[in-house]
């Protein structure tokens, strides 16, 4: 198997990671608010259904780029591939 280099990928991983935990952040705010308007239970999560959307989807893609970066590790004894 080619030894590529993951940098990007361990970048990206991080960058999703970070974008889940922001869209975490900003739903749990946004519940609060519209929570504080008495708006009610129910449309409070409605309005906050695509924040938590967006937290299960970058939450998914930085999964599959820690995959990809561990799953093609540099190893030590070989060199990188590079165009």
């Amino acid at each position: 198997m080619r030894a590529v280099f993951t940098g990007e990928y361990w970048f990206l991983a991080i960058l999703w990671f970070a974008f889940a935990a922001y869209e975490i952040y900003n739903a749990a705010t946004s519940f609060v608010m519209y929570w504080n308007m008495q708006i009610g239970l129910n449309i409070s999560l409605y309005a906050v259904i695509p924040s938590l959307t967006m937290v299960l989807f970058s939450f998914l893609l930085g999964m599959a780029m820690l995959y990809l970066a561990i799953e093609l590790k540099v190893k030590k004894d070989k060199p990188i591939d590079t165009l």
